[in-house]
């Protein structure tokens, strides 16, 4: 099953950058250009993962207003929607500024052709964490 991807990016470069570092058979992409179609995008296609820019809709605080979005999301929801936060202030894999941000992965813009491997890591890593906490409650991530 492919993973529902949103990419709510402000550089269109960088999106497309990430889009083709992509495998078609593993992601089904969708891309935003504002904060409310980027929500729309999320109510309908149930994305698994946001891929988002802080500068995202820059003149109405896009970014921002997406991470207050998730940020809302009921705990369960949450817990299977996998956030990246791509950044030139970041570094790629950085757990403590992913967790400071309250995203899941950071990513560096010049590590973006790299994303599926970084990604995948990233999974990973997410799915050994919550391991014991899944199986408790019977819900399987990603």
């Amino acid at each position: 099953q492919r993973r529902r991807v949103l990419l709510c990016m402000a550089d269109a470069d960088v999106r497309e950058s990430l889009r083709s570092s992509m495998s078609p058979a593993l992601f089904d992409v969708f891309s935003a250009d504002t904060a409310p179609e980027a929500i729309e995008i999320l109510h309908e296609s149930r994305a698994e993962v946001i891929v988002l820019s802080p500068s995202f809709d820059a003149e109405h605080q896009g970014g921002a207003a997406m991470m207050q979005y998730v940020n809302s999301l009921t705990p369960q929801i949450r817990r299977r929607t996998f956030v990246v936060l791509v950044s030139a202030q970041l570094r790629t894999l950085d757990t403590y500024l992913a967790f400071a941000n309250g995203v899941n992965l950071t990513v560096h813009p010049e590590d973006v052709s790299s994303f599926q491997s970084i990604f995948d890591r990233s999974v990973r890593d997410f799915n050994e964490l919550y391991r014991p906490f899944n199986q408790a409650s019977a819900i399987s991530a990603f």
